[in-house]
């Protein structure tokens, strides 16, 4: 039922004040609408912080993904320059990461690829880095030609 003050002239004239079913109606819907206004806006504000936190630090994530394989890289080009035939691959964990190192060796030219990974939010993210190295006859390093994958 909805309800109004009446003015105290009203009141004391003894006259009977109504109200219509229509007004109140409206009324009521308009909060309704209002309500719903507001809930729907709290709800899509929180969804796109949400988001962008988590985009935020899904790109943060990628690049310590990315300098591990660079990390793996350099671990490669080092084994290169002790050991010229060194041929062969092994993970390596790094801080909150892992590097998976692979070299293969085929005499004056050295394919060392390296992909460092990082989990965020239990989704894997990996980069990926492939290194050409060109090794003269004393196996030093002549060139290194480096393309992220």
């Amino acid at each position: 039922m909805c309800s109004r003050q009446l003015p105290r002239s009203v009141k004391e004239t003894g006259k009977t004040f109504f109200i219509p079913s229509s007004v109140c109606g409206f009324a009521a819907l308009a909060v309704v609408f209002a309500m719903s206004f507001f809930v729907i806006a709290g709800l899509t504000l929180t969804s796109v912080y949400v988001s962008a936190s988590r985009s935020r630090h899904f790109g943060a994530e990628a690049n310590h993904a990315q300098f591990l394989a660079e990390a793996g890289i350099e671990e490669g080009l080092l084994r290169l320059a002790r050991n010229q035939y060194y041929a062969g691959g092994y993970v390596l964990p790094l801080g909150d990461g892992t590097v998976a190192l692979s070299v293969i060796n085929s005499g004056g030219m050295a394919r060392v690829t390296a992909t460092g990974t990082v989990t965020f939010a239990s989704e894997a993210i990996t980069r990926t880095i492939l290194a050409l190295v060109a090794l003269d006859a004393e196996g030093r390093v002549l060139s290194v030609t480096k393309t992220n994958q």
